[in-house]
């Protein structure tokens, strides 16, 4: 048997985290997953792309010392610090784009364009999951349409 590199480790351990993801999604899903899911333009911020509501969020949060983490795929690099990681594309697809923490409580949050989108089944799935496990998932194309749905939940 030839030796694996630190690399290719990682790389496996990450496609098996990948495949037993996938089969307890199907376990909590059955064999099929949802469709996808339509998300709402909103007029105020028509226009505007993910990555520039991504920006503005990051910027609200520092502005009011909210602990989070951007956890959308930025390719294959895999890698811890200044408050971002990121993993395998294959490892991360349907969860959030921002995990915030206030406590012990902890808002998975979904960005979406100005002008709308679509929830993959995958996202949909680990929304419902989330909210069935009685935590708060919120899919957001605005810092307005966030902060609202923070102070709806009394987190800030």
């Amino acid at each position: 048997m030839r030796k694996l590199d630190k690399e290719s480790e990682e790389r496996n351990l990450v496609f098996k985290k990948y495949r037993e993801y996938k089969a307890d999604l199907r376990k909590y899903l059955g064999p099929n997953l949802p469709p996808k899911l339509r998300v709402k333009a909103n007029k105020n911020e028509r226009g505007k792309k993910e990555s520039v509501i991504e920006k503005e969020h990051e910027a609200f949060f520092r502005r009011n010392n909210i602990l989070f983490w951007n956890t959308k795929v930025r390719g294959e690099i895999q890698a811890i610090g200044k408050g971002k990681f990121t993993l395998k594309k294959s490892a991360n697809k349907g969860f959030s784009d921002m995990l915030l923490a206030f406590g012990p409580i902890a808002v998975f949050l979904e960005l979406k364009s100005g002008d709308g989108g679509y929830l993959e089944p995958e996202q949909i799935a680990h929304r419902d999951r989330v909210v069935n496990q009685g935590g708060y998932a919120l899919i957001s194309n605005s810092v307005a349409d966030t902060k609202t749905y923070l102070e709806s939940k009394g987190l800030i």
